[in-house]
């Protein structure tokens, strides 16, 4: 995921002599990436634990280029982003969500407030789901899920814009991006396609999940190549007119599926958000090259 991460920046405009903030840096897995790449002292990492940071910079980083780039980190877990002294253009807080409860979302979020750039953006990724997680703290062992209406809020409240991001993830995680209001930067949507392939008969795989996690619909299953079991291309979602409402990549590790289709259909799963408006009157097809297969919900 880091490469994916890293790339993710560089499409929104990530250049070398910008600023970035890797929350929850870690062993530098993102920051063997980033800090090559960036100018020095341009890399800015913040970490509970400071041998995890030592054991980045012995085994993936190196000491050469430590002295030589310079990165700067704070060791703790109170997101004190203000400590650096400097505005971010970018912060990237990956699977962090996922594991800590919503008063934490919400320090990340007014810290990151008053040390962005008017155009910097913060990345992250959240399990959305139709109820708010409701422990304390931070727990690596847990799979937090989130409303969309809460993270709305939390921004909101914060003083930051929120905008969802249709961008694949292998876990089923889904990417926002939070902003200060009149920020220019945003990302360019993937193209949705125009039509939809033609139908062959029979199905390849099932909507198992369909809940409204507020003003989206969580779409959850699976989907398959019939003939091969191998995962489809992707999923498309239709309207009652038979237009395309939404491109879904199919990417998702289902152990359970592989158990009874083989090792074959192990990445047919597929989760993601999309608009309400798409529901409740849609259908979903697995497309495999240029055919579509309907989706039983």
């Amino acid at each position: 995921m880091s490469s994916d991460q890293f790339e993710l920046l560089r499409s929104l405009g990530l250049r070398e002599h910008h600023q970035a903030l890797d929350i929850g840096c870690g062993a530098l897995g993102l920051g063997s990436l980033l800090i090559p790449y960036l100018q020095p002292r341009h890399y800015f990492g913040i970490e509970p634990q400071q041998a995890l940071i030592e054991d980045g910079v012995r085994f993936h980083l190196g000491h050469d280029l430590f002295d030589l780039k310079e990165p700067q980190f704070l060791t703790g877990a109170d997101f004190a982003f203000h400590k650096f002294a400097v505005k971010f253009d970018f912060m990237m807080a990956h699977a962090l969500f996922p594991h800590i409860d919503s008063s934490l979302i919400r320090n990340c979020l007014n810290s990151a407030a008053v040390s962005l750039k008017p155009d910097g953006l913060l990345l992250a990724t959240w399990m959305p789901g139709s109820n708010d997680y409701e422990g304390d703290g931070w727990n690596p062992n847990i799979q937090a899920e989130y409303k969309v209406t809460t993270l709305q809020s939390i921004a909101q409240e914060s003083g930051l814009g929120f905008k969802i991001l249709r961008r694949p993830h292998p876990s089923g995680q889904t990417w926002a991006a939070f902003y200060v209001p009149g920020c220019q930067r945003f990302p360019d949507e993937p193209t949705i396609e125009a039509a939809l392939p033609p139908a062959a008969p029979g199905h390849a795989g099932y909507v198992e999940q369909i809940q409204d996690v507020g003003g989206y619909q969580l779409i959850v299953g699976w989907a398959i190549d019939p003939h091969t079991r191998l995962p489809a291309d992707r999923v498309l979602v239709t309207g009652p007119d038979g237009s395309v409402r939404a491109a879904i990549p199919v990417n998702h590790p289902r152990p359970d599926t592989a158990a009874v289709l083989g090792s074959e259909a192990l990445m047919s799963g597929f989760r993601a958000l999309i608009q309400s408006e798409a529901s409740p009157e849609f259908a979903c097809y697995a497309i495999v090259e240029n055919t579509a297969y309907l989706l039983i919900k």
